[in-house]
């Protein structure tokens, strides 16, 4: 049961955090960008559905940037309260360790990793087009600066001063 509890309260928090940090980061883009969006809403058919297109793949990748230092606020802010509310007195007065009443958060911290790995390598990828682009080249059709790569299935040495992603073009 205190198991439960302190995942419990830990999930609260770290969906608090991570709620409010991507609220934060996405006030602040959304402003940034707001002309941009309004001119791709007429084009892709609403604020909304672009809004979403472009911000899901984000807020992914947000999530990856941010997950170690979420888990590690959790943590802390879930002992503190613990601590603050006199439950953590209380429970070592009943003879459990304090030691046992971190196990479970150090379990959904390596969970919160795992996630974190699994979101990195199996749903961020499938966004890496989406990712690529930026507000204000959104449909890919003004030129973006290319790097020399080699093309390891073709054998193909990629340069050029250029890439036009609308058109799959390299100039």
């Amino acid at each position: 049961i205190i198991d439960r509890y302190v995942l419990r309260l830990f999930a609260k928090v770290l969906t608090i955090c991570f709620v409010t940090f991507v609220g934060l980061a996405l006030v602040i883009d959304l402003f940034n960008n707001l002309d941009e969006f309004l001119s791709l809403a007429k084009v892709k058919g609403g604020l909304l559905n672009v809004l979403f297109t472009y911000y899901t793949p984000r807020i992914l990748t947000f999530f990856d940037l941010s997950s170690p230092l979420l888990a590690v606020i959790s943590g802390v802010f879930t002992i503190t309260w613990l601590q603050s509310s006199r439950e953590l007195t209380a429970v070592m007065a009943s003879g459990i360790s304090p030691a046992r009443m971190i196990t479970p958060l150090l379990f959904a911290a390596v969970l919160v990793t795992a996630g974190s790995g699994v979101n990195r390598e199996l749903l961020i990828p499938q966004f890496q087009e989406s990712l690529s682009r930026n507000a204000q080249n959104w449909l890919g059709q003004s030129e973006r600066p290319i790097h020399p790569c080699f093309d390891k299935q073709t054998g193909i040495n990629l340069s050029g001063k250029a890439v036009v992603v609308s058109e799959k073009r390299i100039v």
